[in-house]
């Protein structure tokens, strides 16, 4: 679904793959496409400093996260995971909670240099969302 920030509104559009966009004073611009990866899922900070996302195709599965011009390319065992399931960002855009397909819920610093394990938990969510900052 498309998600209003304080930046424009972020979307997926098909482009034969599925690209990220946003909608900034009635002008589209490219986030993220690539002829060989899908992004499958995304989300932002409420600002739209900070915006993460999903991509498929590649090897494995990869987990991106822009700030402040930077780009930061995270995979599962960056992460301490098995797989990359889903992920939710917080608000501020300084934490994200990240799921894998065993359904471990893990919160870790986003775009640190190095993320940080602060919490963990097991269970079998189907879905995840960060509730409030």
């Amino acid at each position: 679904a498309p998600l209003l920030t304080g930046a424009g509104l972020y979307f997926m559009a098909n482009t034969g793959t599925y690209s990220l966009r946003l909608l900034q004073n009635g002008r589209e611009s490219i986030i993220y496409e690539s002829g060989a990866q899908d992004v499958t899922w995304f989300d932002a900070s409420a600002d739209g400093s900070v915006i993460a996302f999903l991509t498929t195709g590649a090897p494995e599965r990869e987990l991106h996260v822009l700030r402040a011009g930077d780009e930061k390319v995270y995979y599962a065992t960056d992460l301490g995971l098995s797989y990359l399931q889903g992920f939710a960002l917080s608000r501020s855009g300084n934490e994200m909670v990240v799921m894998d397909d065993f359904g471990s819920v893990i919160k870790v610093s986003a775009g640190a240099d190095d993320p940080r394990l602060i919490a963990s938990t097991s269970g079998s969510p189907g879905f995840i969302t960060w509730p409030c900052d």
